[in-house]
Parts: structure tokens; C-alpha cells; sequence
């Protein structure tokens, strides 16, 4: 199974890094402060770059286009209604399904997109990040706004549309799931409520889960988040609290780089495995059945903001954060060798995927007998058995066609 072999028919875009809220696990944020971080490229996909990454003939092949990202609201993109009609009208089959907090612009955008998820049919289709009520959301999804994010939900929904609420789940907001599904549900007439875990709480290692501390810009301790589900048996819950230090930033703001990463990520070796107390052998023997390649006969394929191309993104998220362990490093330094050949500014995604890039980079290295040999780390702690990302979802979605 490689990327030329099964057709991409499924694309997953990044139209922005820019975003109104602050969430305190997301990646373009120094350290779950509300400090958007200096080494991160502030970027949109633009109208005319769409047309350039993506050829029309691509565009007409594609079954899915999942417009999500990892570092910012694809709705703060200036042309995402533009490209959004574009794809409809050159593929009126092609599903369109937009990630957003809801609280960016304004009813009349919400209406106007409200009336082409009616007139598509409902191929186009809405996801409303909301993780809560109005006393609530606020807490994960900083700065937004609850009567904003209402009126816009509500002006999307009332033309007819297709709307989708999805609830990160926690301690402070857990007890609010039934009475989040009836507003969706019965008030809003959404079509979808999907309650989900938050990544990013579970210890790998250790099989702990573990609070999140959330910081102001000075570093200073606001509160703790909490994972939610507290009798699912198998999950060991931990307490800590933890102080950080904004040192680091003050350099990275002059450098726009972490000297920090930047020295680990040119000096990677994978032999290096230290520090990991087990936990490498645990992955290297782990068969990966890969997200993006599991919609056989076809595949999926990952762009981000600044058009580099990506397996996943799973991939695309590790790579454009700032997480400091071995499998980060490790998937830095392989990308670092070949960006060029990824960046769709370069050459559109046809001649990318045509290239075998992908396979020489990734499929290849699932068939090595160790991470010290060069087996990705990211791709086995991802989709190898029993991954952290098979429990996300509380509810079972219907299965991908």
C-alpha cells in the first residue's frame, strides 16, 4: 500500500494559521500560554494558491476535502468561502466539511455558507468545535465569544445546513454533554453531536493521564485542566502542578527559532533513544496500519498553510510544533533533508505524490525492525495497535465511503 499505488481521494487542508482563540494545548501557542509563538509563520492559503497546489483535474477526483488544520481556524483564511464554492462547482460530488470554534465573523458569512451547504445538497458540511455551554466553552476555547459563536451557529443552521457540533470532553464540562446535545439537537436542528476525549493528557510511558496547566503570558498558573471519564478503569488519573519559564520565548522572539530544538533537530541521531524507559521497543514493534492510507483502494494526503505536503496531520502537527522528544526531533531531521521536495510552491501535488516521496520517506521506514534504525516514531505511536488516537471518539461515526 503507497500513496501512488491507492489514488489520493481524500484531502486535508490547513487554510490558516491564524485563529482567534487561544486553546491552551494548541501548537501555535509557546507552552499552553496565550503567547502565539515567534518561530511560527503567521500564513493563509489564498485563492490563487489553491488553484495552483490543487489542479483542476485533481480537484475532480477528490471524494473528500476536509478543511481542519492543526494550528489555526480555517475560517480566518480571506478566501475559504471563494475556495469552498470553487470546489463545488467543479465537483459538485465532492464532500466539503469545514472545522471551526464558531466565533469568527459574522451571521451574514454564516448565512451566505448556511445556503451553500443547502444548495450542495449538504455536501458541504460544517464541524462546531464547541466544548461546552456559555460558562464553560471559554475555558479551553480562550477568547471566544458565546453569544458571537451562538449567532453565527444559529444563522449557519437556520438556512438549512448541515451542522455538526463536536465536545472536547473534560472535568469542568463533562456534566453538560445531555443538555450540549438537546441545544444542538433539538434547538438548532444540527444533524451530528459527537462528544470526543482531548488528546494531549495521556503519559505514553507511564499509562498516567495527567492535568494541563494553564498559563497567562508571564507564565504565571491560571488553572488545571482535567481529562474527563474518571471510571474508565484502564486510565491511571494523576495530580501535579508544574510552573513554567518564559526565558526561552524573550530569546526565540528576537531569533524566531528555539536555538534549543534547532540544535537537537541538526544533530539527531536514531540510535538516540535514551530517555524513552522502554517505550522504544514498545513502539518498534508496533504494526502501523496508516490513517491515511486505511480508505483503500484510495488515500489521504495533509497540506499545510504554507503548502507542505504530509502524510497526515498527525504528522503535520508534530512537525510544526515545538514538542521536545525524541519522536519530534526524529521526524524534524527526516523532513528537514527533503522539505523542498514537499513544498507544493515548488510543484502542485500531482508531481509530489508521482514523485514517491512519500513512500521513500514513510512506508519505507515501517518495514525497518527498530527506531534506531530509522522506523518513524510518530507513525507507530499514532496508528500502530492500540494508539492513543483510537479512543478519542466516545461515539462510533459512520465509517468513510
Amino acid at each position: 500500500m503507497t500513496w501512488k499505488t491507492q489514488p489520493v481521494k481524500y484531502l486535508h487542508i490547513e487554510l490558516s494559521t491564524h485563529c482567534n482563540a487561544a486553546c491552551p494545548l494548541c501548537i501555535r501557542f509557546y507552552d499552553q500560554t496565550d503567547v502565539v509563538r515567534p518561530d511560527m509563520p503567521l500564513v493563509s492559503i489564498s485563492f490563487e494558491d489553491f488553484k495552483k497546489y490543487f489542479p483542476d483535474d485533481f480537484i475532480k477526483g477528490m471524494k473528500r476535502i476536509l478543511y481542519c488544520g492543526t494550528r489555526g481556524d480555517p475560517v480566518m483564511a480571506k478566501d475559504i468561502y471563494e475556495i469552498v464554492e470553487y470546489v463545488s462547482l467543479l465537483n459538485p460530488d465532492c464532500e466539503q466539511v469545514i472545522h471551526t470554534n464558531g466565533g469568527i465573523r459574522t451571521p451574514t458569512f454564516w448565512k451566505k455558507m448556511g445556503q451553500l451547504s443547502k444548495d450542495t445538497f449538504h455536501n458541504i458540511k460544517v464541524v462546531f468545535s464547541v466544548d461546552g455551554l456559555s460558562d464553560t466553552n471559554h475555558l479551553y476555547r480562550r477568547n471566544v465569544e458565546w453569544d458571537r459563536l451562538y449567532r453565527n451557529m444559529h444563522a449557519y443552521m437556520m438556512e438549512g445546513a448541515y451542522g455538526i457540533w463536536e465536545m472536547l470532553l473534560f472535568k469542568h464540562n463533562e456534566h453538560q454533554v445531555e443538555e450540549a446535545r438537546s441545544l444542538a439537537m433539538d434547538t438548532l436542528y444540527m444533524q451530528e453531536f459527537r462528544p470526543k476525549r482531548p488528546a494531549g493528557f495521556d503519559d505514553f510511558m507511564t499509562g498516567g493521564v495527567w492535568p494541563r496547566m494553564v498559563f497567562n503570558s508571564d507564565g504565571e498558573l491560571l488553572y488545571k485542566l482535567q481529562a474527563a471519564d474518571k471510571t474508565d478503569g484502564h486510565r491511571k488519573y494523576r495530580d501535579r502542578t508544574y510552573n513554567i519559564s518564559v526565558e526561552p520565548l524573550k530569546e526565540a522572539q528576537e531569533l524566531k527559532y528555539f536555538p534549543q530544538m534547532k540544535e537537537r533537530v541538526e544533530n539527531f541521531k536514531h540510535e538516540e533513544t535514551g530517555g524513552m524507559y522502554g517505550y522504544e521497543d514498545e513502539l518498534s514493534k508496533k504494526t502501523i496500519n496508516c490513517t491515511s492510507l486505511k480508505f483503500k483502494p484510495n488515500s489521504e494526503i495533509y497540506v499545510s498553510a504554507e503548502g507542505i505536503l504530509h502524510p497526515c496531520c498527525f504528522v503535520g502537527t508534530r512537525y510544526d510544533s515545538m514538542i521536545d522528544f525524541y519522536t519530534d526531533h526524529q521526524l524534524k531531521h527526516i523532513i528537514a533533508k527533503r522539505k523542498s521536495e514537499l513544498d507544493l510552491n515548488n510543484r502542485n501535488i500531482i508531481e509530489v505524490i508521482d514523485s514517491g516521496i512519500l513512500d521513500e520517506m514513510y512506508t519505507e521506514s515501517w518495514k525497518l525492525p527498530h527506531l534506531k534504525h530509522g522506523k518513524l516514531a510518530i507513525c507507530a505511536e499514532t496508528c500502530g495497535e492500540d494508539s492513543w488516537r483510537s479512543q478519542l471518539y466516545q461515539e462510533k461515526k459512520p465509517n468513510v465511503q
